[in-house]
This record gives structure tokens, C-alpha cells and sequence, in this order.
């Protein structure tokens, strides 16, 4: 009779310790869960980042090269003038030079 109580009594240590290690397991794996979609949701971002940074540095190349054209018609337009200005003025001292 000791003899099996001795053996119930280790028998029910085990199931403790079985119980007490299958909630520690399920512990870690909820934790190691949570950190694998964590890490899922971080390269998820990363990912927008980059493409985020990607679309705004194009952005920036088309509104620097409106810009450049925006400002290029009025030179364009002065320097046009000026020609048209010139050829007058040329006009103007030949036909006033030349009998």
C-alpha cells in the first residue's frame, strides 16, 4: 500500500509538473506569436516606407521639373523679345543709314 501511494503521489507530482510546463509552453507560443506578426507588421511597414520615400522623391523630380519649366518660358519668352527687339532696332539704324 505505501508502495502505491508512493507511486500515486510521484504519478501526481508528474501531472503538476506536466501541467505547470504545458502552460509555460503555451505561454511562449502566444509570446512567440505576438512577435512574429509584430515582425510581420514591421516589414509590412518598412515596406510602405520605402515605397512612401520612393513616391515622394518622384514627386519632388516633377514638381522641380514643373518649376524649371515654369520659369524657363519667361526666359524663353524675354530672350524672344529681346531678338524681336534687336531685329527692330537693326531695321531701325539701316533704313535710317542707308539712303
Amino acid at each position: 500500500m505505501l508502495r502505491i501511494a508512493y507511486h500515486l503521489e510521484r504519478a501526481k507530482g508528474c501531472i503538476i509538473d506536466y501541467k505547470l510546463q504545458r502552460q509555460i509552453i503555451d505561454s511562449l507560443q502566444w509570446s512567440v506569436f505576438k512577435y512574429e506578426t509584430a515582425a510581420d507588421l514591421t516589414t509590412e511597414t518598412v515596406n510602405e516606407i520605402i515605397e512612401t520615400q520612393a513616391l515622394r522623391k518622384e514627386l519632388t523630380k516633377k514638381q522641380r521639373t514643373r518649376q524649371w519649366f515654369r520659369n524657363r518660358w519667361k526666359d524663353f519668352v524675354a530672350w524672344l523679345l529681346g531678338i524681336i527687339a534687336a531685329t527692330e532696332a537693326a531695321i531701325i539704324v539701316y533704313i535710317t543709314v542707308t539712303p
